[in-house]
């Protein structure tokens, strides 16, 4: 706040007087002497009631003692008495806004603004009411002119970049806070906004740099220890994500964001009860705290309780009718009918209105292309689904060079010299069944009916291995990049790996003597596993191009994949995986037991007993009924594996054919280069 004042009151003498103990006054004041001045402050009234800088001071007294209502009346007083004072009507904005009285800020604001339209506080000011008041436009329109006065100003910067962030226009919002921190490199805050602006850009590394450069400012802010642990999760490292969610806790335990984050966490440490309660704490918090119930609907999801979780979306949608995650999350509980029409008009007009963010359309787009879809009205879908892979896409680059580099450098490393070598070294456990395939191959399905069986324990989607492909180059310290660097691997690495994934596991198995790790991606590093575990089971999902690129399009992944959101690209990857696979079994031959959804799904019996045969176990009936196994299913297929078998996926591109001429095109034009033509 300003403690700008106007010219002396009175005349002569006494109004020297008068000015020379308000002179006083505001040294004390500034000095920290809040008591002695409001003495002085007042002595000056009782002189001359009408001293507009008097009373302008002594409302910010009150203020700085929080005795607000009395500053708002004081500093009202003030303006009666001089409402020509442009740091007047700010500074009562000012008490207004903590008061909570955001339009009568807004107007005390625009009323200091028309007094001296060069005041960059008072445009900053109201940059943040109208931020408050859903006018993000008009809020970036206030800080551009505060900036246009102010350039050099950090804190107006980082506001800007807060806006813009809100608004999903990182792009614009992340060169805000980097010149904030070029200004006055030791903020905190800032520190924190960047880092928390490039983890949403997917950016982990730099994200990281930053947000613990703010917990080296200064420890106590309870947001940068929340930021990690988003941070932690999206890179799989789920202790640190866990210690950094329940420090944030600590810092600040009546904040429910904070108990959101350690839910997600436990969620994704497969730990669905201790979720739930933390998600139940968020809400006990915040009843009506709309991303809180959101997040409670995802838990019930996973574990297959979908009239719960669709009570729990429609809650969150009931305090904030315009949460567009949760009206996806809401499209995705069940089939959708006629009757939900009104519902998918309200959406439809929700992700055309113009202030919605691009991740709000993004969402609602998807949520959209997936209700129409359910009703049979497929050229709507299809235009939906074009509009959210058109923003996902926007967003991401498919690095196609690097996965093509990684094809290479896996045929050179995983010959038949190097498994011989590394499976002598290897952990002679066959308690792994790995689960792979393309995204959206039926492994889901496949992990339900395996599942099923009283030998078997669902590990679900582990990243294991993926995190370990990552960590190798490091640890192995040769210089080389992964799978290169696996040529170094030795006896004591393998087995420090292979035990501390065993032992992981065994925790969880309970009477299991098998169990599940149903990554699809893990296709990406079979020659790590399959050398180092030479007695694994490797289940392979192999599904018709069409329908499973198909699927992968219309799909919105949790985990971020670049190369989904366009069908170049996703046919692009197909290829490259099938590649991958075809030397897989080239030098693994027999140990690959290949999977085809549509076999599956019409012939559910014949095709389970072989994956048993092939697993050494004795056939279950109980797999026949898998849609009645409990368990937590965190995949996007959590509602189609607990329905029975149906053969509706198979051929549902023939739904779409007249919008798929490009599909066709890009995967035929990949036959010549590896790739199977579609079936």
């Amino acid at each position: 706040m300003s403690d700008a004042h106007g010219g002396a009151r009175g005349a002569g003498g006494n109004g020297r007087a008068v000015e020379a103990r308000f002179r006083d006054a505001m040294a004390r004041h500034r000095g920290g002497e809040l008591d002695h001045a409001q003495g002085l402050y007042e002595d000056i009234l009782r002189d001359q009631p009408e001293h507009a800088d008097a009373l302008h001071m002594l409302g910010l007294v009150a203020h700085q003692q929080g005795r607000n209502q009395d500053a708002k009346r004081r500093i009202a007083d003030a303006i009666e008495c001089d409402d020509q004072n442009a740091s007047y009507h700010n500074n009562l904005g000012e008490i207004m806004r903590v008061l909570g009285e955001i339009e009568g800020a807004a107007s005390c604001y625009r009323a200091a603004i028309a007094l001296e339209p060069g005041n960059s506080q008072a445009h900053n000011n109201l940059g943040l009411v109208l931020f408050q008041l859903d006018q993000a436009d008009a809020a970036v329109e206030e800080f551009n002119a505060a900036l246009a006065i102010e350039p050099d100003a950090a804190g107006i910067h980082n506001n800007l970049g807060v806006v813009l962030q809100a608004m999903g226009r990182l792009e614009d919002a992340i060169p805000c806070f980097r010149r904030s921190l070029e200004l006055a490199p030791e903020q905190a805050e800032v520190n924190n906004n960047l880092g928390a602006a490039l983890l949403d850009q997917g950016k982990f590394e730099e994200a990281e740099r930053h947000l613990l450069a703010a917990a080296g400012i200064d420890a106590s802010v309870a947001n940068v220890p929340y930021n990690l642990s988003r941070l932690y999760l999206n890179q799989g490292k789920l202790d640190a994500a866990m210690s950094a969610a329940r420090r944030a806790i600590e810092l600040n335990p009546r904040y429910p964001d904070y108990f959101i984050a350690l839910g997600a966490v436990q969620r994704a440490m497969g730990d669905l009860e201790g979720s739930l309660n933390s998600l139940r704490g968020a809400v006990a918090i915040q009843p009506t705290h709309a991303l809180a119930l959101n997040d409670l609907g995802v838990c019930l999801l996973v574990l297959g309780r979908f009239d719960e979780a669709e009570s729990s979306f429609r809650r969150a949608l009931k305090a904030e009718p315009r949460l567009a995650v949760a009206h996806e999350n809401l499209a995705r509980t069940r089939r959708f009918g006629d009757d939900d029409r009104r519902q998918i008009d309200f959406v439809e007009a929700l992700a055309s209105a113009p202030n919605q963010t691009e991740e709000g359309q993004t969402h609602l787009h998807f949520a959209l292309g997936k209700m129409l879809d359910d009703i049979g009205e497929y050229q709507r879908a299809f235009q939906h689904f074009q509009s959210a892979n058109a923003l996902e896409h926007a967003r991401m680059r498919f690095d196609v060079d690097a996965g093509n580099s990684l094809v290479e450098r896996s045929r050179a490393t995983f010959d038949a010299a190097f498994v011989e070598e590394k499976s002598a070294l290897g952990n002679p456990s066959d308690m792994p069944i790995f689960v792979v395939g393309m995204l959206r191959s039926g492994t889901t399905l496949v992990e339900q009916i395996l599942a099923s069986h009283p030998a078997i324990h669902a590990g679900g989607e582990l990243e294991y291995f993926r995190n370990l492909a990552r960590q190798l180059p490091e640890r192995l310290a040769g210089g080389q990049p992964y799978p290169d660097c696996l040529k170094a691997l030795d006896a004591e690495t393998i087995d420090s790996f292979c035990t501390d994934y065993i032992e992981g596991l065994r925790k969880v198995m309970g009477e299991a003597k098998r169990f599940t790790d149903k990554n699809p991606l893990n296709f990406e590093h079979l020659g790590l596993i399959m050398s180092t575990f030479p007695n694994a089971r490797i289940i392979h999902c192999r599904r018709d191009a069409m329908d499973l690129c198909l699927s992968v399009y219309f799909q919105h992944f949790s985990e971020r994949h670049d190369f989904a959101y366009s069908f170049a690209d996703i046919a692009e990857y197909h290829r490259q995986y099938e590649q991958l696979m075809a030397h897989w079994h080239s030098v693994f031959p027999g140990r690959i037991h290949d999977v085809q959804y549509e076999a599956l799904v019409a012939d559910l019996e014949s095709v389970s007993r072989d994956m048993f045969e092939y697993l050494g176990l004795a056939w279950d009936e109980n797999c026949l009924e898998f849609h009645r196994t409990v368990r937590p299913v965190g995949t996007a297929s959590h509602w189609q594996v607990r329905q029975p078998v149906y053969t509706r996926s198979v051929e549902r591109w023939r739904h779409y054919e007249p919008y798929l001429e490009e599909l066709r095109a890009v995967l035929a034009s990949r036959q010549g280069r590896g790739s199977p033509s579609p079936a």
